[in-house]
């Protein structure tokens, strides 16, 4: 309410004071009906309007004209719309060969990754089959180098354990051997244990010491 009593002082003040070319673009001249309870001016009170004369031969030349238009035109848009229909059908047709098309894709596409996942799985069997058979041949040449280095050690070890055998052909010369040997009792023994030959000890006469 604050702001329409704002406005109707703003307006009040501008029509107080005189138009200046300053204020001239701010004004607009309004044209108001007149209230209904006001009648009608006197100079219009009787006033009948009189029809526009038309001219026959006018009227009927722009009659054929006009009915000739609206054929036109219509026909023009009966074409345009034959045109339209045409073209929704072949892009219909086209959408459908479209789909037609993708769906023997598909199809061909499901096939060929059909016959390439056996082919695929009958190359890892069989690659599957030569790795085990690698794999066997591996072990077995494992094993068969490993009972050769047993026969060769059982055998370099029979063969130094028949080196020490007492035979009844080496029976004499071993008991040779046996009264060749010589212990020597002569030695010492440091504090870290090692023993240390060849060292001739003192004779000591025996003594009593005890008289």
């Amino acid at each position: 309410m604050a702001v329409l009593k704002l406005a109707q002082t703003q307006i009040l003040k501008l029509m107080t004071i005189k138009p200046t070319a300053s204020i001239l673009p701010c004004l607009n001249s309004v044209r108001y009906r007149k209230p209904r309870w006001v009648p009608k001016a006197a100079s219009k009170e009787f006033y009948v309007r009189e029809p526009t004369p038309i001219d026959p031969v006018e009227y009927e030349e722009l009659k054929w004209r006009y009915q000739e238009y609206r054929n036109t035109v219509e026909a023009i848009r009966m074409h345009l719309a034959a045109e339209i229909d045409k073209k929704e059908a072949l892009e219909m047709s086209k959408q459908v060969d479209t789909e037609a098309g993708w769906e023997r894709m598909v199809k061909l596409t499901e096939e060929w990754n059909k016959e390439t996942a056996v082919k695929r799985e009958k190359r890892q069997a069989e690659e599957d089959l030569i790795e085990l058979e690698k794999q066997q041949q591996i072990e077995k040449e494992k094993e068969e180098e490993m009972m050769r280095m047993l026969t060769e050690a059982e055998q370099r070890l029979e063969f130094e354990k028949k080196q020490t055998f007492i035979t009844m052909e080496n029976l004499d010369e071993e008991i040779e051997k046996i009264l060749d040997v010589r212990m020597d009792y002569e030695y010492s023994i440091d504090r870290s244990g090692n023993v240390l030959k060849g060292n001739q000890t003192a004779k000591i006469k025996p003594q009593k010491y005890v008289k």
